[in-house]
């Protein structure tokens, strides 16, 4: 079996000041959001109560999937790294940016070469198509078993968006890359930061090309794909010519109890079975409504082959 935890939305709350050169509206009003209400609602106490939990628990990798910094200032990489390092080391940790990396020019971001050990694919996975660093698609194969491809769909954008987009090029080596995982008889786990499916969220949010991501996996397979941004537990099955694709949204690992989004929670994806029979078992683990400490918040199985019946919840074009 291979587990793998999945946690995203970090928003490290952290405080920078903004340095002349970084200075631009849209971060101007972001640093004010951010003393208005983002700082009381993203809390160190949270995310440490979830890495304390992750370290109890015999887990292969861990997937950070963007929005790890908030106002995109290069002091704020420099603790983000230093937080995924604390995390585990760039073998055991991948990291795939979000719009927040990107707030500003993006030009910290592209430039930064702390993220870049975090995003590279693994021996096997350069075989089977990946790259390294922003320019993605990354592969990193896990216990021979399991392939998890990291996406960038990370961007500056106008004020008042929060939009992202999967390049062509990057979209071109998705489809190349799960037809070789698929080839090699790999479970195929994708990983971006913006909800990958039209309908998950509001167009000024959105991946601008959700559409073209939908057909790519509709006509390729993969058995799931993670994505962050909403700060919401979320489910969706999309029918894919391989079998359904389990589409999961988790919610941000930072997030006191009380406010408007879920509160604070991970993600973990044990993987078992093999080709033609993956399963994949999704346990919650975060704060309750009740305690301010990490509980088990339930269970389900993510199967491929057996969800055919739920038409009702089943997104896609039926084939």
């Amino acid at each position: 079996m291979t587990s793998i935890a999945h946690l995203t939305d970090i928003h490290l709350p952290n405080d920078p000041a903004l340095r002349f050169g970084e200075f631009s509206l849209k971060r101007f009003m972001g640093y004010m959001n951010w003393h208005r209400s983002r700082k009381l609602m993203h809390q160190f106490a949270v995310l440490g109560l979830l890495q304390d939990d992750i370290s109890q628990h015999d887990v292969d990798h861990i997937f950070v999937s963007g929005d790890l910094v908030n106002l995109g200032l290069e002091a704020e990489f420099v603790a983000g790294a230093e937080w995924l390092a604390a995390l585990g080391t760039p073998g055991d940790v991948s990291f795939v940016p979000g719009n927040h990396d990107y707030y500003g020019s993006g030009r910290a971001f592209m430039r930064g070469t702390a993220f870049t050990q975090f995003m590279m694919s693994d021996e096997a996975g350069l075989a089977l198509g990946g790259d390294t660093g922003p320019e993605l698609p990354f592969v990193r194969v896990i216990d021979g078993d399991v392939a998890v491809i990291g996406l960038n769909s990370g961007m500056p954008t106008p004020l008042l968006k929060a939009y992202g987009e999967i390049s062509s090029q990057q979209l071109k080596r998705l489809r190349d890359i799960l037809d070789a995982c698929r080839a090699a008889d790999l479970y195929r786990c994708v990983v971006v930061h913006h909800p990958p499916l039209p309908g998950l969220t509001r167009r000024s949010r959105a991946m601008r090309n959700d559409d073209a991501v939908m057909k790519l996996l509709e006509e390729h397979g993969a058995e799931l794909v993670l994505y962050g941004h909403n700060h919401r537990q979320q489910h969706t099955r999309l029918k894919t010519v391989h079998g359904v694709c389990h589409v999961v949204g988790t919610p941000s690992a930072s997030v006191a109890r009380g406010g408007h989004y879920d509160p604070g929670r991970y993600n973990l994806f044990n993987i078992s079975g093999g080709p033609g029979g993956w399963m994949t078992e999704l346990a919650g683990r975060g704060l309750s409504l009740q305690h301010d400490r990490v509980s088990d918040l339930g269970t389900i199985s993510l199967n491929s082959a057996d969800d055919y019946d739920l038409k009702d919840q089943l997104v896609g074009t039926p084939q």
